[in-house]
């Protein structure tokens, strides 16, 4: 059995296979890619909820919420509900933090929030980008697959302590 946070990394681990060296492979087979956007987001939505439960701002079954949460699909959702919770700080900034990690904030933060990612949020958590069965211009990607894989994996990798400086910042 693997906790979430292992799941989360291993999606996007599994996403930087499959995108290689140089993309080769992607490039080669268009109908792979729907299958990349799909494990950055399931890497992304894991990412959060590990970090909510981690940083004891959320339980389980509030994350899965069917209105909340868009039965904890709604990778958006999952966010506002984080950062209502920690307030004067948002979520993203302190999963990747602007020093260091500027382009991979932007990259997760356009992710989550931009709207121009509402088309492809949806066909994510309705599953259509994992049946490929979407519609065209619900699938938005970030060029540069490369900084895409290292910004979502780079959150997974900073869920503990980014949830360890929410427990410090609420004990003070």
């Amino acid at each position: 059995m693997f906790t979430l946070k292992e799941a989360a990394l291993a999606h996007a681990l599994a996403a930087e296979k499959l995108l290689g060296v140089d993309a080769t492979f992607l490039n080669e087979n268009e109908a792979t890619i729907p299958v990349f956007v799909n494990l950055l987001f399931q890497s992304l939505e894991m990412t959060l909820k590990s970090f909510a439960i981690e940083a004891g701002l959320a339980t389980e079954k509030e994350l899965r919420d069917k209105k909340t949460t868009r039965n904890g699909h709604g990778i958006k959702e999952i966010a506002e509900l984080i950062n209502n919770k920690i307030k004067g700080k948002q979520l993203i900034d302190i999963l990747l933090p602007r020093q260091g990690c500027a382009i991979s904030n932007d990259i997760v933060k356009a992710m989550t929030f931009d709207e121009r990612f509402s088309a492809t949020r949806e066909s994510y958590i309705k599953r259509n980008i994992a049946y490929s069965q979407f519609a065209e211009g619900d699938l938005q990607i970030v060029h540069g697959f490369k900084q895409w894989v290292d910004a979502v994996k780079k959150a997974a990798i900073n869920i503990m302590s980014a949830a360890n400086e929410i427990k410090w910042l609420t004990t003070k």
